[in-house]
């Protein structure tokens, strides 16, 4: 029932945040995480899918830090987020069908995924925005790329597998992670880097 906050203090990337919550006949409630290193990206760029310039697709550059395990989220959009799709092997997990067809394809307004193909190694990302308006076209679109922690990727992944499920009748439940001790939930914290791109 309270809120807490610290105007002294700032995130630094590489700080270890831990939560210590006290409660007089309880059990104490802890978590701990630790400030994710903003990730590098460049040659960002806006262009059309088509000849008829209907569809904008986005392409910048990931350079994956190589002296870790690194997990990303990326969002397109300023006051919402953009649906987009995008085929890539190296990010989008596939089945064997699709591998050997070299289709790994999703579609949604967040996409999750870990540096464990391209560990250490810069890769160019290319999204098709599904989700627009024309008025846009001038404004442009703004990409958001994550750094989040471990547990957050869990957590993410183990709720976006969740609502996948509830749209089957017969799906298995889902074990949603949590990093709370004696607790449910997530204690985690990201660090953004953020280009807004233009049509060519």
């Amino acid at each position: 029932k309270n809120y807490y906050y610290f105007d002294n203090y700032v995130p630094k990337e590489g700080d270890m945040l831990k939560l210590d919550i006290q409660v007089p006949g309880e059990e104490p409630i802890t978590a701990e995480c630790r400030v994710p290193y903003k990730p590098q990206i460049s040659n960002t760029e806006m262009r059309y899918t088509d000849d008829s310039e209907c569809y904008p697709s986005i392409s910048f550059v990931l350079h994956d830090n190589p002296n870790e395990q690194n997990y990303y989220m990326l969002t397109v959009g300023d006051g919402y987020n953009r649906y987009f799709s995008i085929n890539d092997y190296l990010l989008v997990d596939a089945d064997v069908e699709g591998l050997i067809e070299g289709d790994a394809s999703v579609y949604g307004n967040v996409l999750l995924f870990t540096d464990e193909k391209i560990n250490g190694y810069s890769h160019t990302i290319n999204i098709n925005i599904e989700d627009f308006m024309f008025s846009e076209y001038e404004e442009g679109f703004t990409i958001k790329l994550a750094a989040i922690p471990e547990a957050m990727y869990r957590f993410l992944k183990g709720m976006d597998m969740m609502n996948d499920g509830m749209q089957e009748m017969f799906g298995e439940p889902v074990q949603i992670y949590s990093n709370i001790e004696n607790g449910i939930g997530i204690f985690g914290i990201s660090a953004t880097a953020i280009e807004h791109v233009l049509g060519n």
